[in-house]
């Protein structure tokens, strides 16, 4: 499906009146708030990616063993469990820091500032005067600088641990050892009870389901001739029935009560989320409703009208923000780059105009810190790179497109960098992407015999950017970043269907659209990107407002205000 198709197929999915009387909106309403939001995103790009194709295409022996009643109740059960084991390694690895005397002792006089700490944002980078990089939040540093400056508030992160688990301890034992923030995680809040309200939930949506199953409104709605094997058909049952373990109703449900656990134990003044429609943000929002504890959200990447996550229709969002079904679960103001965005969600995303503010980005505020020559001689010994060569970085997004437009975007770029000569390629993958990628692009790498660099996933890409004489993508917010340094930019674009993000259209980027096109591309802006300069002013004008290294004193005041009035003036201020 196209972007605009798979928009109208899911809002009319949840907005259509079934033969049983309700909507889907209505049927997934539970305890006064509309889950289906929670599953919005995700089930969105579940039909963009194709997911369901891939499933129909699985067989042999684990796809039977996956179809078995009881393999998947055992599964269940195991992931039911994990909940309390995950909850016992939270409260060990606290323990072992002397993390929980910290927790315990909070009290709301600290002024306790709660961010969302992601675990793909810890990661070393180079800001400020200092010539050895940090290891921080990257999406936060900025502004726990600033808050710390005051010398005011008390600032706690926290987020849940993901899959793969690993890892995810990792961070949480680093983040204790080396991060001068109280990181407490999310796990930490689940109690028994809580699996007690998922199981009457669980059982509630199965209901649900039993009404559902055979209703001929929503089966003509899911019989799709692109799935014959009716597999968007089993991911709904899912979601009511919990047949397999994956975020689902129940779940989200879960989720909500665990925030409102931890909101009732940090008590915080305040919320700020990096991402507010994902699962746990969603969950985080709708509890600081409950809570009468104001949110603040800041847009963490680049948001287009096709963004399932900010795109709402009209009278979605409350114009008071509530959380009530059927509105969505939206923070009381949103933090924004730049004038374009904040026109995109109050024109187009349903947005009230008093509850967008523009700021900048805070995470931009280093980029100064990057012109350094010292900064710039480092990053290219660390990862090796030849200073007598142009650089051109690839910024991969393989997790977002299908297999087949990904081994095109190989051959393109491997056929140019071995055609061009004198030029090394970096590989920055997105962290989101599995590893399954990791291994694709491997192989097609080895027929060439190239100047290839791939860096981990979690480098910073600033400061790869810094080092770069040309930056490659698709629609990444790496393309903001690259512009805001004064990159010259391709938007390499195979798959066949429109942009969704406006750097060609904006001229900054030279768009790509056929694989013969990418070499000649490339050795034009390598020797003259002068097309492209002169509307970069403007472009970072329009969509980040300023690039001053003062976006984080922006976002304080923000949230220093919301603090001051409970997030309801900010509104009418802003209104005036």
């Amino acid at each position: 499906m196209q972007p605009e198709s798979v928009m109208d197929y899911v809002n009319r999915l949840k907005d259509t009146k079934l033969a049983c009387g309700k909507t889907l909106m209505e049927l997934t309403t539970y305890k006064g708030v509309a889950l289906w939001w929670f599953a919005d995103v995700a089930f969105y790009n579940y039909l963009f990616s194709q997911e369901y194709a891939d499933q129909c295409r699985e067989a042999g022996l684990g796809r039977k063993i996956g179809a078995n009643g009881l393999f998947r109740a055992l599964v269940r059960r195991v992931y039911y469990i994990s909940d309390y084991l995950f909850a016992v390694i939270a409260y060990l690895v606290l323990l072992r820091f002397n993390r929980i005397k910290q927790v315990r002792s909070l009290r709301p006089e600290d002024k306790v500032i709660l961010i969302t700490g992601e675990d793909i944002e810890w990661r070393t980078f180079y800001t400020g005067d200092r010539v050895e990089p940090v290891l921080s939040d990257q999406f936060f540093h900025a502004i726990i600088r600033k808050l710390n400056e005051t010398g005011k508030y008390r600032i706690v992160s926290t987020f849940p641990l993901r899959c793969p688990y690993i890892p995810s301890i990792r961070v949480i034992i680093n983040k204790c050892k080396y991060w001068d923030v109280l990181h407490v995680p999310f796990n930490l809040f689940f109690r028994c009870r809580i699996g007690g309200e998922r199981s009457k939930a669980k059982h509630h949506f199965r209901k649900v389901w039993e009404l559902l199953k055979d209703d001929k409104t929503l089966v003509s709605l899911l019989d799709l001739p692109e799935d014959p094997d009716r597999e968007i058909r089993k991911k709904i049952k899912n979601y009511f029935a919990y047949d397999r373990p994956e975020y689902v109703f129940a779940e989200f449900a879960k989720f909500i009560s665990m925030a409102e656990v931890m909101l009732e134990s940090i008590r915080p003044a305040v919320i700020v989320i990096e991402d507010e429609y994902s699962v746990f943000e969603r969950a985080l929002i709708v509890a600081a409703k409950k809570k009468n504890v104001p949110c603040v959200a800041i847009q963490h990447g680049v948001i287009h009208e096709l963004h399932k996550g900010y795109i709402y229709q009209t009278g979605e969002i409350s114009p008071d923000l509530s959380v009530k079904a059927p509105l969505v679960p939206t923070a009381d103001v949103t933090a924004v780059y730049g004038q374009y965005y904040k026109e995109l969600l109050t024109q187009a995303g349903g947005y009230p105009e008093n509850a967008v503010v523009i700021t900048g980005q805070p995470r931009y505020d280093r980029m100064a810190d990057l012109d350094r020559e010292s900064v710039r001689s480092k990053l290219i010994e660390e990862w090796r790179l030849d200073p007598s060569k142009k650089i051109v970085l690839w910024a991969t997004q393989c997790h977002g497109i299908s297999d087949a437009e990904n081994k095109l975007n190989f051959h393109a770029v491997f056929d140019s960098i071995s055609a061009i000569g004198d030029v090394q390629l970096i590989i920055k993958q997105h962290p989101g992407e599995p590893e399954r990628y990791d291994t694709m692009i491997r192989e097609h790498l080895e027929g060439y015999s190239i100047d290839a660099h791939i860096v981990a996933k979690d480098a910073d890409t600033l400061g790869l950017l810094a080092v770069s004489d040309l930056v490659l993508l698709k629609n990444s917010t790496t393309g903001l970043e690259a512009v805001a340094l004064q990159k010259p930019l391709i938007v390499m674009n195979l798959g066949g269907q429109p942009d969704i993000v406006n750097y060609v259209q904006e001229g900054v980027a030279c768009g790509v659209y056929r694989p013969e096109d990418l070499k000649p591309t490339i050795e034009q802006l390598l020797r003259d990107d002068s097309c492209l300069a002169r509307n970069r002013e403007e472009f970072i004008r329009k969509y980040l407002y300023r690039v001053d290294g003062k976006a984080a004193e922006r976002v304080v005041a923000l949230i220093e205000e919301c603090i001051e009035t409970g997030g309801v003036r900010v509104a009418r201020r802003q209104r005036a």
